[in-house]
């Protein structure tokens, strides 16, 4: 390599590190400070999309802990398209996010990526005080059940019980179509001819 280019080389080099120690050692309110205006800040996320997982994850995570609910939720719909297994742990820390929206964007991101060890997570967001309105449910739990309900397992079937005399009816008619599929499952299944019958 030529003395100049390798010279440029490095000075490319430097000044990509030094970007990623500045988003990582800013906060999130200076990254996005609230002197700009919303459209600007949101663009600001989407464009990081289009950068590389390394220079964008820093500032993502930044705004991840903004003060404002719609960076969050933002950062989250971001993260998912860039690194699905950060944007799962992410969304298990902000399902207790004070906004609701947040809160409801984390059970997309869980949901649309269910595993066996989220469905738990899952469950919690039907029986969390913060997903009521005084006696009033909020509609994070019907979109929460919604997700368990696509591939009900087995040993749930008395937790989809409990929830068909839900108050919620959005929350009940999910819980009783579920429980219908399981008693399907298991009546067709006794159905099932023996092995010895099958000789």
């Amino acid at each position: 390599m030529q003395p100049k280019k390798y010279f440029v080389f490095l000075f490319c080099v430097g000044s990509f590190f030094s970007h990623l120690a500045i988003a990582a050692t800013e906060t999130s309110e200076s990254l996005f400070p609230a002197s700009s205006e919303l459209s600007e800040r949101w663009s600001s996320l989407m464009e990081l999309q289009k950068q590389s997982k390394e220079k964008a994850l820093p500032v993502l995570e930044k705004a991840l802990q903004h003060s404002e609910w719609y960076m969050r939720n933002g950062a989250l719909l971001v993260l998912e398209k860039i690194d699905r297994n950060k944007a799962l742990a992410w969304s298990q820390k902000l399902l207790k996010d004070a906004s609701l929206l947040v809160r409801s964007a984390a059970v997309d991101t869980i949901g649309k990526n269910l595993q066996p060890h989220l469905r738990e997570k899952l469950w919690e967001q039907l029986q969390s005080k913060k997903n009521f309105r005084g006696p009033q449910s909020l509609w994070i739990r019907s979109q929460a059940i919604s997700y368990l309900s696509e591939h009900p397992q087995k040993n749930e079937l008395s937790l989809f019980q409990k929830f068909s005399n839900d108050s919620d009816l959005a929350v009940r008619n999910i819980a009783i179509k579920s429980v219908g599929l399981l008693r399907q499952k298991t009546i067709s299944l006794q159905k099932l001819p023996l092995s010895s019958e099958l000789r």
